[in-house]
């Protein structure tokens, strides 16, 4: 029984450890992800590592980056219009995408991140 306590557990720690990769950031790694995000007018959000997402494209308003409270890590908020309705969101850049050249990449990919993206962006 105890084991397959740990296991549960363990499982459950894997799986939420994907689901956050590239949120919380260095100050510097947050700024540079600002600057990429602002180029862009249209912004896809889609977790590839979370069952039966589905893309959602965002028009950008702005961005900004903001102390998260934990030790000394900093995270970008997107500001942004869907529907026709202002939202305001922290995003995790594994899975945060833009169209670049007729393909779909991840903030994280473009500026040289470390990340599982689990599955690619539906076309």
């Amino acid at each position: 029984m105890k084991g397959l306590l740990f296991l549960f557990f363990f499982l459950i720690g894997c799986f939420s450890a994907k689901a956050d990769q590239l949120a919380y950031l260095s100050k510097q790694d947050a700024y540079k992800a600002m600057e990429c995000i602002v180029q862009y007018k249209y912004i896809y959000l889609f977790c590839g590592c979370c069952d039966d997402d589905i893309p959602r494209m965002v028009r950008m308003k702005d961005a900004y980056v903001r102390k998260t409270g934990y030790e000394d890590f900093y995270e970008v908020v997107l500001k942004y219009s869907i529907d026709g309705e202002m939202k305001e969101e922290t995003v995790d850049l594994a899975y945060t995408w833009v169209q670049k050249r007729n393909k779909f990449k991840t903030i994280g990919t473009l500026l040289h991140m470390k990340h599982d993206i689990c599955r690619a962006f539906p076309n």
